[in-house]
């Protein structure tokens, strides 16, 4: 496995595991539930949002002095999870910010 291949799987898992997140903090109950976990997990969507971007940037910047398609390929592929896991963390802030509004 290349390290293309390699960093999409990591991606892909990332990607399966925020879906678990935002399915487990929407079953959150409101009150002091809510802001525990909200405490712990705020400040680690706001670093994987961090990270993500700059592994987009590292991806859309390397693009120009790829030579094979090939591999233009597997890197469209790896920018396309990473674009839906900033979907998904962006969805689990609205999500988030929704929450705080209504308690």
């Amino acid at each position: 496995m290349n390290d293309l291949q390699q960093k999409r799987t990591e991606a892909q898992s990332e990607l399966s595991t925020l879906g678990r997140v935002s399915h487990r903090l929407a079953m959150t109950d409101a009150g002091a539930p809510l802001e525990k976990v909200l405490s712990l997990l705020l400040p680690r969507l706001l670093t994987r949002i961090g990270m993500n971007h700059k592994r987009t940037l590292e991806i859309v910047r390397s693009v120009p002095t790829v030579v094979s398609g090939d591999e233009k390929e597997q890197m469209a592929a790896l920018k396309s999870v990473y674009d839906k896991v900033h979907a998904k963390l962006v969805e689990m802030l609205s999500h988030t910010m929704k929450r705080v509004r209504a308690d």
